[in-house]
């Protein structure tokens, strides 16, 4: 393999102890396995994917349809936005 063909680490991420990512000697002490990259010092935490955000949408969008339609609507949409809101809220936290 030519040094042109390698991939420079993605960004947040730093090579393994050799330069390359990964790759390092299995059980080598201090150093990660095969195929793990370490995060780079000072970079930013990312929380966990989650459905929170797509049911709070949910939400606002039964919110907005119950304003022009009925108010069952609105009352089941406020119901979804609550839910939504507290369980991507109680992920945040629990995250930290």
């Amino acid at each position: 393999m030519s040094p042109r063909s390698r991939k420079p680490p993605r960004q947040n991420e730093r090579p393994a102890a050799s330069g390359r990512p990964g790759a390092s000697a299995p059980g080598t002490p201090g150093q990660a396995p095969a195929g793990e990259l370490h995060p780079a010092p000072g970079a930013a935490h990312l929380p966990a994917p989650t459905v929170w955000p797509c049911a709070l949408a949910a939400g606002i969008t039964l919110i907005a349809l119950g304003l022009v339609t009925t108010l069952a609507f609105t009352v089941a949409g406020v119901v979804v936005f609550a839910l939504a809101l507290a369980g991507w809220l109680g992920e945040l936290l629990r995250d930290q």
